[in-house]
């Protein structure tokens, strides 16, 4: 159901539940209590609603990750506060190679199963304290608290790994292999602002891109383990 509508109804709900109380109470005793045995339950009801209209605010539709909305204010937050403590922090942005051309060969249907497969893949792969959700369009980012270069390098190739040796089954195509390429930045206390951290991973993941299936870490080296659809290892541009 559309959030607008929720709110609507939730709207109307409670208006109702005023009306219809407001009534009971005037029937004497027994009115008053039928009224607040309404109210009562009722509120709970609309604490339910309220709580689903949260979640749908903050996931995303497509994917059932959290949408980019949630994630900046996430990521505003998480960023601050390693700045704060002087804790580590690491950004990988996450794209699926080739997503056009799934539906554009394939169809949308099977573009739309080629995001579902990388979505739980990447639920699979990371801890209950990361933070996960679709960036836009066929790009994922993920949050890591607490991990240094060498930590959020190992997640990432645990990720590119999983993901290459995934496929999606399409029907009379056959299994599509699908790959993705992954850029990381990672705070150590050398951001000074949240625009510099996020271009840093854009700009890894784009220089993974020319390659695909490759992760390139921000201010080094692109590395990837050899597999059967497997990235090289590239130099970044500095």
């Amino acid at each position: 159901m559309p959030k607008k509508t929720l709110v609507v109804l939730g709207a109307a709900a409670n208006s109702a539940i005023w009306i219809i109380a407001f009534y009971l109470q005037k029937q004497g005793i027994y009115g008053i209590g039928a009224a607040l045995l309404l109210m009562f339950s009722t509120s709970a009801l609309l604490t339910l609603m309220c709580v689903r209209w949260y979640e749908l605010s903050i996931i995303d539709d497509g994917t059932g990750l959290y949408n980019r909305r949630f994630l900046f204010r996430k990521l505003e937050h998480s960023f601050s506060t390693a700045q704060r403590t002087k804790d580590k922090l690491t950004l990988a942005v996450i794209d699926i190679d080739d997503f056009r051309g799934f539906n554009t060969k394939y169809g949308h249907l099977i573009g739309d199963q080629v995001l579902h497969e990388v979505a739980a893949c990447l639920q699979s792969s990371v801890r209950k304290s990361d933070t996960i959700g679709r960036w836009g369009g066929e790009e994922f980012a993920l949050m890591l608290p607490g991990l240094d270069a060498v930590e959020g390098e190992e997640v990432a190739e645990r990720i590119r790994s999983r993901v290459e040796k995934r496929y999606v089954q399409a029907g009379e195509y056959g299994d599509l292999a699908v790959t993705v390429s992954i850029g990381l930045a990672v705070f150590e206390g050398d951001y000074r602002t949240l625009r510099d951290f996020i271009n840093d991973a854009d700009h890894a993941m784009y220089n993974a891109k020319q390659h695909k299936n490759t992760v390139c870490a921000a201010r080094k080296e692109c590395f990837s383990t050899p597999g059967p659809n497997a990235g090289r290892v590239y130099k970044t541009a500095q």
